[in-house]
Parts: C-alpha cells; structure tokens; sequence
C-alpha cells in the first residue's frame, strides 16, 4: 500500500475517530484510569507517563478537549507535542487499517488492544507505522507483512528495488545504571520535601546534584535511604554524604533568566532547561526529577552513578535478536528505535571520543552486528532518536494542504558485506 501522509484538519479528525472504532473507545479509557491511579499516588509520574505513553495521553487530552469544547483540537493550533503524536499515528494506522484484508484488519485491531494494555504501551506499534510512512514519503509501496501473515514487519517496494523491513523498539534504559521508572518512584519519596523547599523562602532555584555508588536499585531500605539524604540536603540547603548510599551538594540560582522564568502558564522548554544542566556541568541525560513556580522558585535534583552506564552490550543482544525475522531472501533493513533517549542523547553514542582513531559506541556495536556472515542480507541498521512534531501548509491554487511530520533523525549504517551495499538506489535513510 501507498497513500499520502499530508492532511488537512478535518481529515485528521476523522483518522482519529476512525482509529478509536477500531478497538472501541474502552480500552483507552481504562489504560487513562490507570494512568490517574499513578499520578495521584505520586505526582511525577505524571513526566514519567508523559514521556513512555505519549500517544495514550495525547489520546487522554483530546477527549478532554472534546468534552470541553464539543470538538477534537485543530493540529494547526497547538503546541502539545503528545496530540501531534497522536494524530501522526492515527494518519497511518487508521488508513493501514482501512487497507488490510479482514484478517489483516483483525490482527491489527488485536495488536491495538494488547498494546492498550501492556506495559510498553503503543509506542512500538506507533514506530512501525512511523516508518512506514517514511518509506512512503520516500516512493516505497509498504506490504504489511506481520499483519497479513508473519515474520519480519513489512516489504518495501520501489522502482524494482524490495526490502524486507523490521522494526524493534528498545528501551533505552538497556545498560543504564539509573532507570527512568524507577527515578520517579524514587521521586515520589521526595516530593514532599521538595514541595516545601518550592514554597519556603524568597524566590530563588534550588539545585541538588546527589552522586551514586552504582545503580539506583529498587531494594525498599536503600531507596529510604538515599530519600533521607535528599531531603537533608533540601531542607538543611547544605552539602551532605552518606557511605554506601550516595553523596549530595547543594547549590542555589536565581529564578531571573533561568528556564523557569516563565508566564504563569508557560511551558518549560526542554532546549533551554538542557543547557541549564549543562551550566551544571550535567549532560542532558534524563536523569533529572524537578518542581517548580513560574517566576517564583524552582526544585532541581539529578541523580547520577559514579559507575558508567554499558548501553552497548545489551543493544547488542536486542538487534541480534531483531534480524532473526528476515527470509534472508532479499536485503532486509533494521529499524531500532531507543525510547527514553532523546535526539542529543542518540548524538551522543554517535559522537566521535577524544580519541579520533577510536570508533564510536554505536560503530562498535554495527561493526559487531556486520562482523557474522549469517547476517550479510541485512543491508541497513538504521538507529532512530525521536524528536518533536512539525506542522507545515503548502497551497496548491485553492489547495490548502497540511504535512505533520517528527522532526527525530536516523543514524544509519550500511553492511558492507551485502551485495547491494554499493547501490545509492538502495539507500533508504540518509544521515542528515
């Protein structure tokens, strides 16, 4: 199949009715109650579930928008990046659907729901459709294959030229010492303290940086622990070490000029609140838990290992596992998409270390991947970091057209042992 990924407003509403009759509008409803059950027992979760359900809280907020107002929002009007995310994912799947066999459109609508309630949510089903259309916008003719058959996810085809295409979503938490689910529960046995440091005193930012002897494991009595140091250093506004558990400084900022010098009802920008932790001497690693009052005052703690995080490894054992699905018939491409790593932080496995004669971690890891002749049909292993949404018109006589797409980027490879390596017809992604 291959159909256009431009839409005006109107049609994006009817994508995202149509993809809400394919699993009926329960499932998303209880996948929201539970998000709610989280929230109101810790607060930040709430970025938490932002970040991993994206498109399930996109979904959240339309409905709400819906009741409010009696319409779903108009894409051109906002800047909420979840319902952008959503409506990219109901474009496609809501016409894939509409394409498929009745088999097909069963095994969709079963995929709908299990991802509905399992604990890694939509977002790999949303990946394959996101590539999907990539292809597609590229000239590639996309054939479901998991969905009208099994295996590998789908062929792609263009000018003579077929593919077999794969798709794997990994977490990014593979090999880190801090896990994001679990820095916000451990979130939740501060926020109390760090609400009243938001509310105490004159308006000024506070800035905890709370170092680790390893990984912030989830053993009750050392999360209690290390809670106690936190709220030590919060409320005492001093520098505090604990043996074993961890070591903490404290540092004040002025809210003037800083990310959280903001409207009443601004949002934080994340590019900006990034080059604050930089300021820290702290790389936008994610690993970061904070409150804050618009103009008024501000909590920051991050959390951070004295051990390095070993991400290779274990993406190494993921996309091993992921080309076991091809026919090894034809030149098969592999996607990977790290969730829970942002475009900087896939810029940084790719970046070049002090030393120049040195490969980098990702090339390390391709090199590895390339290294096995069983594995000389896989073409490309295409790496993919998400980014932000982007809306864009273009006006065609009385033509109003509207074109959505995530502004992320793929790092991609090309196995030099496979025969069509040397064919720039082959090329799928470019490194942009």
């Amino acid at each position: 199949m291959l159909f256009g990924t431009s839409y005006d407003s109107k049609e994006a509403e009817t994508f995202l009715r149509q993809t809400i009759g394919i699993t009926g509008i329960g499932f998303w409803r209880k996948r929201h109650d539970e998000f709610r059950i989280l929230i109101q027992g810790n607060p930040l979760m709430a970025s938490y579930i932002d970040e991993k359900f994206s498109i399930e809280r996109g979904m959240e907020r339309a409905l709400q928008y819906k009741r409010n107002t009696g319409k779903f929002p108009n894409m051109m009007n906002t800047s909420d990046n979840s319902i952008l995310k959503l409506y990219s994912f109901t474009l496609m799947i809501a016409q894939v659907y509409q394409n498929l066999s009745a088999a097909g459109k069963k095994r969709l609508s079963g995929m709908l729901r299990d991802s509905l309630q399992s604990d890694h949510g939509v977002a790999p089903l949303a990946f394959e459709m996101g590539v999907a259309a990539d292809l597609m916008r590229r000239g590639f003719d996309v054939r479901f294959n998991d969905m009208e058959g099994s295996g590998f996810d789908y062929i792609a085809t263009r000018r003579g030229i077929q593919f077999e295409v794969e798709c794997k979503t990994i977490s990014g938490d593979l090999g880190r010492q801090i896990h994001r689910r679990r820095l916000f529960q451990f979130g939740g046995l501060i926020s109390r303290a760090m609400s009243e440091c938001l509310a105490s005193g004159a308006p000024q930012g506070h800035f905890a940086r709370v170092v680790l002897p390893g990984e912030l494991h989830g053993r009750q009595e050392y999360m209690q622990e290390l809670a106690a140091l936190v709220e030590r250093v919060l409320r005492s506004r001093a520098d505090f070490e604990q043996a074993d558990i961890g070591k903490s400084d404290y540092a004040s900022f002025p809210i003037s000029g800083s990310p959280f010098d903001l409207d009443r009802h601004g949002a934080l920008d994340q590019v900006k609140f990034n080059e604050f932790l930089k300021s820290k001497n702290i790389m936008a690693n994610g690993n970061s838990l904070l409150k804050f009052r618009p103009k008024h005052s501000a909590v920051v703690v991050v959390l951070i290992s004295a051990k390095p995080d070993k991400v290779v490894p274990g993406l190494l054992r993921q996309i091993k596992a992921g080309a076991t699905q091809f026919s090894e018939n034809v030149p098969a491409a592999l996607c990977v998409e790290l969730t829970n790593v942002g475009e900087d932080q896939l810029l940084r496995l790719m970046d070049a270390p002090s030393d120049l004669n040195k490969p980098t971690a990702f090339q390390v890891a391709t090199g590895e991947f390339f290294k096995s002749s069983k594995r000389q049909h896989v073409h490309t292993l295409a790496f993919y970091a998400p980014g932000h949404f982007k809306t864009s018109t273009r006006t065609t006589g009385s033509q109003k057209e509207t074109h959505l797409q995530e502004g992320g980027r793929f790092l991609s490879y090309t196995n030099k042992r496979n025969q069509f390596a040397p064919n720039q017809e082959y090329k799928l992604f470019g490194n942009d």
